[in-house]
């Protein structure tokens, strides 16, 4: 079974999501390119999110390399990606998501999404 196939087979079994509403005060701003991938950045910054909105609730996931938006999203529902191990996906279709905010940075021919979640 590859990667698509299963992620088709998650989503025939799952319940329909609740409506998510984009909320701006959620966005991160994405640091300069040399610190996308820095678990020290992106931690501090969700770390900084959290004590701003008062609520350990946050989810973060970050998508790097796409300039299509289409394809990204696609990808991070397949999330077939060894460093994220399904968190993506799960994060994206999690029935307690109430709020999202996603911001972008772009440099070059590369990009950097962060997406942040506000849970129940």
């Amino acid at each position: 079974m590859t990667s698509l196939d299963s992620f088709i087979e998650i989503l025939n079994k799952k319940d329909p999501l609740p409506p998510i509403e984009f909320n701006n005060t959620l966005c991160i701003k994405v640091p300069v390119m040399d610190k996308w991938f820095s678990k020290e950045e992106y931690g501090k910054l969700v770390k900084d999110k959290k004590k701003e909105m008062k609520t350990n609730n946050l989810k973060f996931h970050f998508d790097i390399g796409y300039n299509d938006v289409e394809t990204s999203a696609v990808l991070q529902l397949i999330d077939d990606n060894k460093l994220f191990k399904g968190k993506r996906r799960e994060y994206i279709l999690d029935q307690s998501a109430l709020q999202v905010g996603i911001s972008n940075a772009v440099e070059g021919k590369k990009n950097c999404t962060y997406i942040v979640f506000l849970n129940k």
